[in-house]
């Protein structure tokens, strides 16, 4: 990357060398981005600095408006034609008019939506709990009923025709069985990083028809699987990688001979250069945005060309066949044009709440389809009168989980492997009616039966089969398996981590995969049980980990739409923010029922009663697990407001774990560490021995500060010295400093267990029962990297730990 003297980047070079250009006006805010073929992208911005134009890559002219919020209220595109978007008080989409249709919302106070009408009126209606998870789903159908636990895991599912899943947990919150309504089961074991090593499909007599057996590399990589079908006939594959975890070879054996073996190379860019299938050879080129321009095998030479921006435009085959693809001004496929005329159209609209463009309808020369959507889900799909022709249960989940297809008046019932891939489906009997072979990349080697099915490559988590096109619909984007890449540019464009903008999974579709069609490579080994933690206090952690990535992704979407010119919807990532805020919110009230002492209850009721009383406070749940000598603390403020947010961050040393957390601050740089700063050390150290030796468990907090009183010459002296207020309910001594001082790499022999980590900061705490040094990596204003170490005092045996200072006593409550 190439950045100017105020820090904008103005160029990003690929590993082919290839450059990509972005200017910028007056006020530094992006206004084009140029690839390395000169096809250059144009924005523009009202005088709130919100993009107001869009001129793509082909000429396409599209406008946005806003209303005094800040809210996107109009889009116009060059056809005349416009999306418009009316918003009740709090930003929350009620209406939505497409070109497509109108679809109508209602919202609970909670913002939950309770109703959706679409513009074929069909109606979907919703209930939930008081934690918030869905209870009903309602349509012309019937209702599906849905029951959680106490862990806010989905445990049965009844659908409209009254057919039950029964879904069962782990002690580690994961997934372990799942019983079907025809009988069947599934059962999963996994390794201590939580992977996936054996499923068992077994039928409603419990004897197995699919066994699938998994091994992994130390970077949890796929290496292996051992497959056992009902005939006892043994399947074998081996894969193995390059070391950036590109899928380099796959071979696949029966009773342990090899019948076939693919191997795989790569440009330095990821672009696949060849693949060979046995001693079948494939070789590719591409231009220098990384557009695949021709494929060559034994058959001859397949080319393909592009619009400008980046979009496939046409196959030609080399007995001279061509193929041509129509796209939308959002750069989705709308047409398909086959030879001998065939000719299929689609239609897209923003289905839901996030106002994301997805898949309305389906026209082909068999008919037209329409598709109802539950959130990123097709749950309906109906015909050109409006009758329906398939319904689909799901567990409630961002993407897919799909459990069966109900057709014609009979049920058909999926089974899955590892990486979410159909392998096998049976009927309302539990007899086996099809069967999936895939390789790697997902092409269909070998398959039985005949019952119509979409879902099958990454079925379980919602990846559409277009026969047309021999293409999988993933929601924003077109897969196409044998091209082993997508056929347009990433919507998020280099956000997604990649410089090629084409390539899945970053080549590894044994182990990965991209539910969204826009997830950067880092990110897209969706966790299909995401409810996985070792520990119960991990599944809180999992949930704040995720909530600082979304915010993080929040913002810096928001910053590339201006910086590239995408105008990129992050409501559905806001969707996700609120999921995760209601599940800490459950988690809090869980811990608190269960784990929480007398003790500490009615210190937590105080500071619940004590924030009721100020307005604009937070509420704080106040608990604790007990782990060992080990007492971890769980504070959880109003989810929406992210400065009451707790910030934690586990580290997992065999089988202890360890609780802390930081508050998003930006810190002062190259501050060395005095004698001052020591003095203040050791004095609050004293202070808490002397605590303890009391069996105090709060400080009084002007006492506190009485004890300290280096730490007014610290502030004097510039360092950030903070002492824990009342309000927030915690007394400690937090100094930022520059690890990387020569300072305080000289004073490390004072500090116990003081580790250095790169150039990151280090939050220097000092507190009750622990000495211990913090290291924060930070993006922009987001921690990304948190780790710690400390020495637990002898003979403590409770010690409280605050998202506010790791090892800081409460203060105590007023007389």
């Amino acid at each position: 990357s190439v950045y100017d003297p105020v820090g904008l980047q103005t160029a990003l070079v690929d590993a082919n060398a290839q450059r990509n250009t972005f200017l910028y006006d007056a006020a530094r805010q992006p206004i084009a981005r140029v690839n390395p073929l000169g096809q250059r992208t144009t924005m523009g911005y009202d005088a709130a600095g919100q993009q107001d134009l869009r001129i793509d890559a082909r000429g396409n002219r599209t406008t946005y408006v806003y209303d005094l919020a800040g809210q996107q209220v109009q889009r116009h595109y060059p056809n005349g034609t416009r999306t418009t978007w009316t918003y009740d008080p709090v930003g929350n989409p009620l209406v939505i008019e497409a070109t497509a249709g109108t679809f109508t919302r209602t919202f609970d106070s909670l913002n939950e939506v309770v109703q959706l009408v679409w513009p074929t009126d069909d109606v979907l209606t919703w209930t939930y709990d008081a934690a918030g998870n869905r209870r009903t789903r309602v349509t012309e159908q019937g209702t599906t009923t849905y029951t959680f636990d106490a862990n806010a895991q989905l445990t049965q599912l009844v659908n409209e025709h009254a057919e039950v899943t029964t879904f069962v947990y782990g002690p580690s919150g994961r997934e372990i069985e799942k019983w079907l309504d025809n009988g069947t089961r599934t059962s999963l074991t996994y390794d201590p990083a939580g992977q996936i090593t054996t499923i068992v499909q077994a039928d409603d007599s419990g004897s197995p028809f699919l066994t699938l057996e998994y091994q992994y590399d130390g970077v949890g990589n796929r290496t292996s699987l051992l497959e056992t079908d009902a005939l006892s006939a043994q399947q074998s594959t081996l894969w193995s990688y390059d070391s950036t975890s590109q899928l380099v070879s796959e071979a696949k054996g029966v009773d342990s001979v090899e019948v076939s073996r693919t191997t795989f190379v790569y440009d330095p860019v990821g672009n696949r250069l060849l693949r060979e299938v046995d001693s079948d050879l494939t070789t590719s080129t591409y231009d220098a945005a990384n557009r695949l321009l021709t494929a060559e095998e034994l058959s001859g030479i397949t080319t393909y060309t592009y619009d400008a921006d980046g979009n496939q435009r046409s196959i030609e085959t080399p007995v001279g066949d061509v193929t041509t693809y129509t796209w939308s001004y959002e750069n989705q496929l709308i047409g398909v044009e086959q030879p001998d005329d065939v000719v299929t159209t689609y239609a897209y609209a923003p289905v839901n709440r996030n106002s994301d463009e997805l898949r309305l309808s389906k026209e082909t020369d068999a008919g037209t389809v329409q598709f109802v959507w539950d959130n990123q889900n097709i749950i309906r799909e109906l015909d050109e009168t409006g009758l329906v022709e398939t319904e689909y249960t799901l567990n409630p989940q961002p993407y897919g989980d799909l459990v069966s297809q109900h057709r014609e008046a009979e049920s058909t019932f999926y089974h899955f492997d590892a990486l979410g891939s159909t392998r096998v489906l049976t009927d309302g009997n539990a007899v086996e009616t099809d069967t999936y072979v895939y390789a790697a990349f997902g092409q269909l080697e070998s398959s039985t039966g005949s019952t119509p099915n979409q879902f099958t490559y990454v079925g379980e988590l919602g990846y559409y089969f277009d026969e047309e096109t021999g293409d999988f619909y993933i929601r924003h984007r077109q897969y196409r398996p044998d091209q082993n890449r997508f056929t347009s540019e990433d919507p998020i464009l280099f956000a997604s981590g990649t410089t090629g903008l084409y390539e899945y999974v970053g080549n590894n579709p044994v182990t990965g995969v991209d539910p969204s069609g826009t997830e950067p490579p880092a990110q897209v080994s969706y966790n299909r049980n995401e409810k996985e933690s070792e520990h119960p206090f991990l599944l809180a952690l999992s949930h704040q980990i995720e909530i600082n990535r979304i915010r993080a992704e929040i913002k810096d979407r928001q910053a590339k739409s201006r910086f590239w010119g995408i105008h990129y919807s992050t409501s559905k990532l806001q969707l996700e923010l609120d999921r995760h805020y209601r599940a800490l919110d459950k988690l809090a009230k869980k811990y608190r029922d269960t784990f929480v002492l007398p003790e500490q209850k009615n210190y937590g009721d105080w500071w619940n009663a004590f924030y009721s009383t100020h307005p604009g406070l937070s509420p704080l749940l106040v608990s604790a697990i007990k782990d060992g000598s080990i007492s971890l603390e769980f504070v959880r403020g109003n989810a929406r407001n992210p400065d009451a947010i707790a910030k934690m961050v586990v580290e997992h040393f065999g089988e202890k774990y360890f609780l802390s957390s930081v508050d998003i601050t930006r810190v002062y740089e190259n501050i060395p560490v005095t004698e001052d700063l020591l003095s203040a050390w050791r004095a609050w150290a004293n202070a808490a021995k002397a605590a303890l030796s009391q069996s105090t468990y709060c400080f009084d907090h002007a006492e506190a500060i009485g004890k300290l009183p280096e730490t007014k010459q610290l502030e004097r002296a510039g360092y950030s010295v903070s002492i824990g207020d009342p309000y927030k309910g915690h007394y400690g001594l937090y100094v930022w400093v520059n690890p990387t001082s020569p300072d305080v790499l000289a004073a490390a022999k004072d500090i116990p267990r003081y580790v250095t980590v790169g150039r990151s900061w280090a939050v220097f705490h000092v507190g009750s029962g622990y000495n211990s040094v913090h290291h924060t990596t930070w993006d922009g204003d987001f921690p990304i990297k948190i780790s710690f170490s400390g020495d637990h005092l002898t003979g403590i045996q409770e010690s409280w730990f605050s998202v506010f200072g790791f090892g800081s006593y409460p203060v105590c409550p007023p007389n």
